[in-house]
């Protein structure tokens, strides 16, 4: 029986792999029914934005303190977001009964506050461009392992938690001698949960042992950088095709946001950035929910809960 709130869709298929892929499909036109794939589409923007102010704060040796709470345990309580980088400042708080409602307004004050203040300052003159240009949130978890190599750091704990919430739903935390490294900001995007993670453990990092630490990590980037990976199309049985062709790409096929990749580069269209959104947690949510559909043959059945 489905929790209050949560929704949830099954899809079929031959194979597993086949079953997953009619999950795409099946998923969308439920969402494009109920009115959530707007919201979905909001929320990508909105996650960029996001991603951009850390990103731009990391330029100065710093980033914006993340807070996240309801205005009462009431239903219908708004979400209440606070940005703020103390160094500068600056701090807005929004409010809103729907979570990217309120994340997008918050981001906006942010913005504008920052814009009108003129904000330049760094945290300490260590921090140069030369050090801090290539510190980015698609390049992150190559610059923290730099880091951490170079600081001769090995005590370093990884976790990823899936939120059971109508907001954000995805956590990523990183410890170093048992205590969090990085900001606590939940992500909509799966994928930008580690980002974020990284990018904000990075710059805690080097603002306690030295923004020298960066020192040679554009050459090392540069050098090590993992080729893109060529494109490939996959042979496609008749009666799975149609399905098949809907998505951008198999997810065998797309490497979407991993370390050190630009997503924008190859999801240049909104529905791109929808399948990037969903691909972790409907592939690992599909896998715990795959069974022998009764009724039906051999076939293979994968279910899909979201809460809305």
């Amino acid at each position: 029986m489905p929790l209050l709130g949560e929704r949830t869709v099954l899809a079929y298929g031959y194979t597993r792999k086949e079953a997953i892929n009619n999950l795409y499909p099946v998923l969308t036109s439920t969402m494009y029914k109920s009115g959530e794939l707007d919201t979905v589409f909001e929320g990508t923007a909105a996650s960029r934005k996001l991603i951009a102010i850390y990103e731009q704060a990391a330029e100065y040796g710093l980033y914006p303190r993340f807070k996240l709470s309801m205005s009462n345990d009431q239903p219908g309580a708004h979400y209440q977001i606070t940005l703020s980088v103390p160094e500068w400042n600056v701090k807005v708080l929004a409010s809103a009964p729907r979570y990217v409602e309120a994340l997008s307004e918050a981001i906006d004050s942010y913005q504008e506050k920052v814009k009108k203040r003129d904000v330049k300052q760094k945290i300490s003159p260590d921090v140069t461009a030369s050090r801090m240009r290539d510190l980015k949130a698609a390049t992150a978890y190559h610059a923290l392992n730099y880091v951490l190599r170079k600081l001769n750091i090995k005590n370093l704990g990884k976790q990823y938690d899936q939120l059971k919430t109508a907001g954000p739903q995805h956590k990523y935390s990183i410890r170093i001698n048992g205590k969090l490294a990085n900001a606590d900001v939940p992500m909509i995007r799966r994928d930008d949960a580690p980002r974020l993670a990284w990018l904000t453990a990075a710059v805690t990092i080097l603002q306690r042992y030295g923004f020298d630490a960066m020192d040679g990590f554009s050459e090392h980037f540069v050098a090590n950088k993992p080729p893109k990976p060529e494109p490939t199309r996959p042979r496609v049985n008749a009666d799975t095709q149609a399905a098949s062709q809907f998505r951008p790409s198999l997810p065998e096929q797309r490497a979407i946001d991993q370390p050190g990749q630009d997503a924008d580069s190859k999801d240049g269209h909104l529905m791109g950035h929808l399948y990037g959104s969903l691909k972790e947690g409907l592939e690992e949510d599909a896998a715990e929910g795959m069974s022998d559909a009764q009724d039906r043959g051999s076939r293979h059945g994968v279910r899909y809960s979201w809460h809305k």
